[in-house]
């Protein structure tokens, strides 16, 4: 399985697996989501039972799934540790499903990009991004003042400059304006990170 897979591969790692359980086939109850348990032996692993759908249909208020499917299950997400449940479910840094209701769009599973954007997410933690653009007046500067900063910490040349107009189309970094230093993902003057395009349909 993709989660097992996950688990082993990021041992030594410094994550959490949230598994959340809910009834949506006939199958589906309590007692049933406790004997699935018994198949897992790994502390970072925590696990809830959502029999009213209630984390479900907020996660799928969050993605924007349309009104004729608006549960969001059979779905693996991706957060970063700067991830807080507000007011509302929040926005993973990345997810895909299995649902199979829109054919075979991009965020339908595929075990090696799910691992390939977790070590995205990873890498994140560990590096300072200058996100700039061609043309943009303000890189230069910043780009000094960051060096000069890194310089005095004893982290010289360990940054990553980083054209926005090169990333993909569905990489939120797109949407903070530039430049930008993020420092393990997040803005350094705390600015919100952007929202990734909603859910397909």
């Amino acid at each position: 399985m993709v989660r097992d897979d996950l688990a082993k591969k990021y041992a030594d790692e410094n994550i959490a697996f949230f598994i959340v359980y809910l009834p949506m086939l006939r199958t589906d109850n309590r007692d049933a989501a406790v004997e699935r348990l018994k198949d897992w032996d790994d502390d970072r692993f925590m696990f809830y039972w959502d029999g009213d759908r209630e984390i479900a249909q907020a996660f799928g208020k969050t993605l924007e799934m349309p009104a004729r499917h608006p549960v969001a299950w059979d779905i693996y997400f991706l957060f970063n540790r700067e991830a807080k449940w507000k007011d509302n479910a929040p926005m993973p840094d990345y997810w895909m499903h299995q649902l199979g209701l829109y054919g075979r769009d991009e965020r339908l599973l595929n075990g090696e990009k799910l691992h390939k954007e977790l070590g995205k997410i990873l890498n994140d933690r560990k590096r300072i991004q200058l996100l700039t653009a061609e043309g943009c007046p303000n890189a230069p500067l910043m780009l000094k003042n960051l060096e000069a900063a890194l310089k005095n910490l004893g982290l010289e040349n360990q940054y990553t400059l980083v054209d926005v107009s090169q990333l993909p189309v569905d990489d939120p970094s797109i949407g903070y304006g530039t430049p930008t230093v993020l420092v393990a993902g997040v803005d350094l003057m705390g600015m919100a990170k952007p929202p990734v395009p909603g859910f397909p349909g």
